[in-house]
């Protein structure tokens, strides 16, 4: 069963101010009565497991070149602390219902994923990305 989370209501001037992405022009383009539940009235599904994993691993990777960009010390303890402070702040903003003693499992896990792309990357550790992911306002 699929509970439902209803969001506030926003007018059309601070729908206007929203960020557009791909997956929100997708979306009105797949279907509009989708994207007025999911987008206008703030109707979401609860967070899966599988997509705080997900995030949590891309966070953490995410964090790593950026560090790598800045000059910064860029180790998987370094890391480790970016990737612990996501899960905790994603599981604050979208709870994900995990079974008793899952979510201590599904954490190792996805550090596991991240510890295993940090071992076994092709990338050379000094090599600095030429450019990475930052958010931008205007």
């Amino acid at each position: 069963m699929i509970a439902l989370v209803e969001g506030p209501k926003q007018s059309v001037g601070d729908i206007l101010e929203e960020p557009v992405s791909a997956s929100r022009i997708n979306c009105f383009h797949s279907c509009r009565m989708k994207f007025f539940f999911r987008y206008i009235q703030k109707i979401q599904k609860p967070a899966s497991a599988a997509l705080h994993l997900g995030s949590s691993v891309h966070k953490a990777l995410q964090e790593w070149s950026q560090r790598r960009w800045l000059g910064k010390p860029s180790g998987a303890e370094d890391i480790r602390e970016a990737f612990n402070t996501h899960w905790e702040s994603n599981q604050d903003e979208n709870p994900v219902s995990f079974a008793e003693g899952e979510e201590t499992t599904q954490r190792d896990k996805a550090w596991g994923l991240v510890e295993h792309y940090l071992v076994n990357t092709p990338i050379p550790v000094r090599e600095k990305p030429e450019a990475v992911e930052v958010g931008v306002e205007a």
